[in-house]
Order: C-alpha cells, then sequence, then structure tokens
C-alpha cells in the first residue's frame, strides 16, 4: 500500500473515475429500486384486490352452498314423504290385492246368480201352470157339487 503522500494524480484520477462509475451505479440503482419499490406498491395493491375477490367469491360459494344445503334437505324431506306415502299405497295395494275378487272368482259368482235365475225362472214357470190347474180344478170342485146334487136326484 501507498501512503497518502504516494498517490499520483493518475492514481487519484483513476479513483475519480472509479468514484464517478460507482456513483453512476448507485444512481442506477436508486432508480431500480424506486421502481421496484413502486413495483412492489402496485403488487401490494394487486394482492389486496385480489384478497377482496377471493373473498367475495368465497362468501358467494358459501352462500351457493348454503342454498345447496337447503334444496338438499328439501329433496330429503320430499324423499321421506314419497317414501310414507309409497309404503302407504303399498299396504293398502295389498289389502285390496286381498280382499278384491278375481275373474274366476267372478265368474263363478256370474255361473251362481245364472243357476239361481234358471231356478227361479222354473219355479216362476210352475207357478204359473200351478196357478191355471188351481184355476181349473176351482171350476171341477164348483160344478162337483152340483153334479153330486144332480146324480142323488136322480138316484
Amino acid at each position: 500500500m501507498k501512503s497518502e503522500n504516494q498517490f499520483t494524480n493518475k492514481d487519484i484520477q483513476s479513483l475519480s473515475t472509479r468514484v464517478e462509475g460507482l456513483s453512476s451505479t448507485v444512481g442506477t440503482l436508486s432508480t431500480t429500486v424506486g421502481t421496484l419499490s413502486t413495483t412492489v406498491d402496485a403488487l401490494s395493491s394487486t394482492v389486496g384486490t385480489l384478497s377482496t375477490t377471493v373473498d367475495a367469491l368465497s362468501k358467494t360459494v358459501n352462500e351457493k352452498f348454503a342454498q345447496v344445503d337447503q334444496k338438499f334437505a328439501q329433496a330429503d324431506s320430499s324423499f321421506n314423504r314419497l317414501t310414507i306415502a309409497i309404503l302407504k299405497l303399498d299396504e293398502r295395494l295389498t289389502r285390496v290385492e286381498e280382499t278384491m275378487a278375481t275373474k274366476t272368482d267372478i265368474s263363478k259368482i256370474l255361473d251362481h246368480i245364472d243357476a239361481f235365475t234358471i231356478r227361479i225362472e222354473t219355479y216362476d214357470r210352475k207357478a204359473v201352470i200351478h196357478d191355471y190347474r188351481l184355476r181349473q180344478n176351482e171350476e171341477l170342485l164348483k160344478n162337483h157339487d152340483s153334479r153330486i146334487v144332480h146324480l142323488e136326484t136322480r138316484a
């Protein structure tokens, strides 16, 4: 190292050039830092905006999920009511099936009705015939008294 007195003008000039270069570099760095600071501020603002947007979207999504949950609850309630209604209908259908008449049952009933109708018609015809015969016999009985009296007077 040289002592203070030993620096030459050339050394001083070289140092001065270097200091000016460093000063220029420091100025450039200062400008770059200012630009970076502005960029960081802009990014910070953008992050704040994004955070607000994300919060709003999160709130909207939560509201939509609440609506979906409510609709699922309503659908579940409706499903439960439909299940109960189907079970009641199934019970009713089972009772109807147990108590209903089949085609065979109806056919048997109609066969019995037909047989009964034939018997009634036969009875009705017999009643008409019996009525006719009874009237004929009444006529004969009325005449029978007079015939007996007529025979007794002849004898």
